[in-house]
């Protein structure tokens, strides 16, 4: 569920600062953690890996300071690793949490299509993420379990090199798992 991404033009770039409308789009992911006994099993830390893919909403019409309107199009992908830290209640069969994770973001913006200047050339950016995190995971066995989540993310990548503009992407996500533990 993202929100709006909002952008801002670092130089020659004749779109205005704006925010502009995100399909939805999708996240899959794995993690790979540890809970340790030092902590009475309160912590967990975890290494993450997430993709995610959302699109411009074409339905959308802008007007840009020159007065000019166009709709924009173009696709956005992400490569995140995390690295989560987790308090939750190790007790019973349900376990609630909450959590950060900073890490570092890939993200690769399409090409930018627009109604009145054509394509742009996309482009690709390194830049730091970070998420928050709540949920509740849930014993099916000793060793299997299920889980939902909520995550909100949020990446500022600058895509200096073509397009010459600062994003700032934010989303929402609710998540669905299966865990096993060792």
């Amino acid at each position: 569920m993202p929100q709006d991404v909002n952008m801002s033009k670092t130089s020659g770039n004749p779109m205005p600062v704006s925010a502009f409308a995100m399909n939805k789009g999708f996240l899959a992911g794995l993690k790979a953690g540890y809970i340790p006994s030092l902590f009475d099993k309160y912590v967990a830390a975890e290494l993450e890996y997430n993709y995610a893919r959302t699109s411009f909403d074409t339905s959308k019409i802008y007007v840009t300071n020159s007065g000019s309107s166009w709709t924009l199009d173009g696709t956005n992908d992400m490569h995140a690793f995390f690295f989560n830290v987790k308090l939750r209640y190790p007790e019973g069969w349900f376990h609630p949490y909450v959590g950060v994770g900073p890490g570092l973001a890939w993200v690769k913006q399409g090409d930018l299509t627009t109604t009145s200047d054509g394509t742009r050339a996309g482009a690709t950016a390194t830049c730091f993420a970070y998420q928050l995190l709540a949920g509740i995971d849930f014993d099916i066995t000793k060793n299997w379990g299920a889980g939902i989540g909520y995550k909100f993310y949020e990446v500022k990548p600058n895509f200096g090199d073509n397009l010459n503009l600062d994003m700032d992407i934010k989303a929402h996500v609710v998540t669905l798992g299966v865990n096993y533990s060792f």
